[in-house]
């Protein structure tokens, strides 16, 4: 046990942890010298480029805290390389990314952080752990260490204990939990051999998988149908580690402090369909955001995986009442790629023979529940036949696998066939739980199911979105919007408006037929903008809602840009156009800025009256009129179907002049929407987790 500083490089001191015992880290931190500390482990051979390597990755990078190297582990094979988002995730679970021999850590950092010395030879441990938790840590791709089979940190199991239980005092959750993280705490202090010859099992995986394609009669195009489980040597693929928060800058719960949900012998599994935070919708972002903070605030440790558009299965992060959770996303849709994991025909397919070769199917299976919320508003047969398929696909397939099926708050129908209300009202019966999102949602659904309903099962709630947090924008916003917002510069006093034009009417030719609309959609925007042009000295903002990646025609970006084409360089310049790349947070935070808001997207428009925005909705269907009544603003509904273009407008600036009216009934009736938000999403996880109480 020593400190050794005649290196290459003065600036890294070496602690030389005995194997049989550590010294005292505080001894060893109190004679160490430079900007960083390396740790070695006696009688383990280092690479003698191991300390150059790691403090110029350390150099390099200032948001980084520590790095690791690889380690080969003698006569077997080598750990696999980490970056930051995989390290983050191993530090969510309270275990290390690599062997604690092979780190380096910034000094600064260290004496910042201090040490635990009641953490005994877990002392290490728990300071890494503190460390993770806060700043960047990698695993580097080079084996600079090897390491014998077998070895040991040596802390007891009682020590780890402690660490563990500390780490989730200090990640808010209840300190009894942290013997859920245990076990992968004390694996990542032990060179377990099957675990670490993961890499090289991987490194021949795609030999294996020809092999074995071959062995199965499979043709090419085949091998995407072998278990990612056994190609890749994950045998753990399927157990996922609970999403343990990270500490983040901003954000709170909107509403009262975390609720604690019912004791649990285990983290909850939880698939979440229909909120997909891939499609350019913010509405749909807004909610899956707001669904895994309205859980995770009832319990932290709720391992989510939500379905989405993508390919394959990923890791990915949210921010959450201040603070970042792991959650994973597997890919699902109707596709004719009947190969592919991701096909709902694939998924069918498979459930009737076996799971391995479908990680989409795995999850649903290891679920407790399967939550679907159908994009909020989805559950209609007006979007085409193809889009009603999509929306029953993954109800259907949940039913099929005998798993309990939740339908979150949401809006049912319009259906203009018996076969679409027969096929709503078959999921319906099969729902373990099913909420609407308002009173007349309520109806509809009691309507669907006639002498089915079950008043236990089938409930009313409120759109989850009303929950949904604000951020400000990370990015700087383009002159002159910020001081617009803040309300600076000349004509502070003037109204700012926020308009939604929906690229889902402006853009299509066929909207006004489709959704029998009497309005002439791109008369009623212009009109609309030009009215407050000619009549105030309003600034305003053209707030986006879906920016598509896909379907252009449904761009609202578009819609905005082209509507400004239409006015002149003296209307322009109070007319700005809000840029892409806001998330559905940052969107609602500008929106909450607004002195007056209005829009046909739904998501939108909940955003504006949710953060007490008086709002004018532009109702193209029977979604938006139930949703407002529910806030006691069902006067401010714009009806397009039953207005013609001169009457809506005439409505929407009667809703701008009474928004004095809006503003107190819904700084009356809003804090209590957002409660109700949270409270169905806390009585849903309480009913489905009653088997792992």
């Amino acid at each position: 046990m020593s400190v050794e500083s005649n290196h290459s490089d003065p600036r890294v001191s070496v602690w030389v942890r005995s194997a049989q015992g550590g010294e005292e880290l505080a001894s060893f931190l109190g004679r160490a010298r430079g900007e960083f500390l390396a740790v070695e482990v006696e009688g383990e051979a280092q690479d003698e480029r191991r300390l150059e390597v790691q403090s110029r990755a350390l150099d390099a990078d200032p948001k980084l805290g520590a790095v690791f190297s690889r380690h080969r582990v003698r006569g077997k094979g080598r750990s696999g390389a980490m970056g930051r988002e995989a390290c983050r995730r191993a530090i969510a679970r309270m275990a290390l990314p690599a062997w604690p021999g092979t780190v380096m850590v910034r000094r600064a950092v260290v004496e910042e952080l201090g040490w635990d010395g009641a953490c005994g030879e877990a002392a290490l441990f728990d300071l890494l752990l503190r460390l993770g938790e806060r700043f960047g840590i990698e695993v580097l791709g080079e084996a600079l260490v090897s390491v014998p089979a077998g070895s040991s940190w040596g802390a007891r199991a009682e020590e780890v204990a402690l660490a563990c239980r500390r780490a989730c005092e200090r990640r808010g959750l209840d300190p009894d939990h942290g013997r859920w993280f245990e076990e992968a705490a004390r694996r990542s202090l032990r060179v377990d051999v099957r675990e670490e010859c993961v890499a090289a099992a991987a490194e021949s995986a795609l030999a294996g998988r020809r092999a074995a394609a071959l062995a199965m009669g499979l043709p090419g195009a085949g091998l995407a149908l072998l278990p990612r489980v056994l190609l890749e040597g994950r045998e753990h693929a399927a157990r996922r580690a609970p999403a343990t928060p990270l500490p983040v800058e901003g954000g709170q719960f909107a509403g009262a402090a975390p609720d604690p949900g019912p004791s649990l012998s285990r983290p909850p599994r939880l698939c979440l369909f229909g909120a997909a935070g891939d499609t350019g919708n913010l509405g749909v972002s807004a909610l899956m955001h707001s669904t895994l903070a309205g859980l995770w605030r009832v319990a932290p440790e709720t391992e989510m995986t939500v379905f989405d558009n993508g390919w394959g299965e990923r890791d990915a992060t949210a921010r959450a009442g201040g603070r970042e959770f792991f959650y994973r996303r597997i890919g699902a849709r109707l596709s004719r790629r009947y190969h592919r994991p991701e096909s709902f025909w694939n998924m069918h397919a498979a459930a009737r023979t076996t799971d391995a070769f479908n990680p989409g199917l795995r999850a649903m299976r290891a679920a407790d529940a399967i939550l679907d919320i159908s994009g909020g508003d989805s559950f209609a047969d007006i979007y085409g036949d193809r889009h009603l398929e999509m929306i029953l696909a993954p109800k259907r397939l949940a039913l099929d696998l005998g798993r309990p099926l939740v339908l979150l708050p949401q809006t049912y129908g319009p259906f203009r066939t018996e076969a679409s209300r027969a096929a709503a009202a078959e999921v319906l019966r099969g729902s373990r739980l099913a909420w609407a999102r308002d009173e007349r949602s309520f109806a509809a659904m009691q309507e669907l199911l006639g002498d089915d309903f079950d008043a236990e099962r089938h409930r009313v709630g409120v759109d989850v979105a009303f929950a949904l947090e604000r951020y400000r924008p990370r990015v700087e916003l383009p002159v002159p919007i910020p001081d617009w917002l803040e309300r600076k510069g000349d004509g502070a006093e003037r109204p700012l408006v926020g308009i939604n034009v929906s690229g889902l009417l402006w853009n299509d030719e066929a909207a006004s037929s489709k959704y029998e609309l009497r309005v002439d959609v791109r008369a009623f925007f212009l009109g609309l903008v030009r009215r407050f042009l000619e009549r105030t000295e309003a600034r305003i903002v053209l707030v986006s809602h879906v920016i598509p990646t896909e379907v252009l025609s449904e761009s609202d970006p578009g819609a905005a840009r082209e509507l400004c084409s239409m006015l002149s360089e003296e209307e322009a310049r109070r007319v700005v156009v809000l840029p892409e790349g806001l998330d559905q947070s940052e969107t609602k935070w500008v929106i909450s800025r607004l002195d007056w808001f209005t829009g046909a997207r739904m998501h939108a428009t909940i955003g504006a009256i949710s953060s007490c925005v008086p709002t004018a909705g532009l109702a193209y269907s029977i979604k938006i009129r139930g949703v407002f009544a529910s806030c006691d603003v069902e006067e401010d509904v714009v009806d397009l179907r039953s207005l013609d273009t001169g009457e809506a407008l005439e409505a929407t600036w009667r809703s701008f002049e009474d928004r004095d009216r809006a503003k107190r009934s819904l700084e009356a009736s809003i804090p209590g929407v957002r409660r109700r938000a949270l409270e169905e999403l806390r009585e849903t996880l309480v009913l489905i987790t009653e088997s792992i109480r």
